[in-house]
């Protein structure tokens, strides 16, 4: 479950006995919130480079990757921290399998929802006005309450989002 514990995101995360999926026990972990937020990141990347592939938008993707590269860069490398934390001498292999798990969800849910191309055109558009990196906090936050595999809760739902995040807020 999901919750701020003096500034911490407390997650419960499913370690896998190996690399090919064998069983799973349930350890608790705590990843601070700029672990949380480098995630939210991956995820909403993967959902943008689908929208390049998938809505004719690799111009708005490059532009997007250009711009913020160094918060890309930055990120990626806090990620990849959490990940050597939680996962020692496998942490390249679960960073790889993580971020095949979040690109094959953003494919889906660009089958599954109509207005996928929508969606994300209006993050590029929102993204590459100028708003920097207030854009991509924004932008990136409405992962915040999304169910991220290993690292989040799958009871949130998007209705529940807003008020969660609230919540959230308040607890800290």
């Amino acid at each position: 479950m999901i919750g701020f514990v003096r500034g911490t995101l407390v997650a419960s995360m499913a370690v896998a006995a190996s690399a090919g999926g064998g069983s799973a026990s349930a350890n608790e972990i705590s990843i601070t919130p700029q672990e949380r937020a480098s995630l939210e990141m991956r995820v909403m990347q993967s959902e943008l480079m689908v929208a390049a592939l998938s809505c004719s938008s690799a111009d708005r993707y490059n532009a997007f990757v250009t711009r913020y590269k160094n918060e890309l860069v930055d990120h990626g490398k806090t990620m990849q921290g959490l990940f050597k934390r939680v996962h020692g001498g496998n942490a390249f292999n679960q960073i790889n399998s993580f971020v095949t798990r979040m690109a094959n969800e953003a494919s889906l849910k660009m089958i599954q929802n109509t207005h996928f191309c929508d969606e994300t055109g209006e993050m590029f558009q929102t993204l590459l006005q100028g708003g920097g990196a207030a854009a991509l906090d924004r932008s990136r936050t409405r992962y915040r309450c999304m169910p991220i595999e290993g690292f989040g809760n799958s009871s949130c739902t998007v209705e529940a989002r807003g008020a969660v995040v609230q919540d959230a807020e308040r607890a800290r």
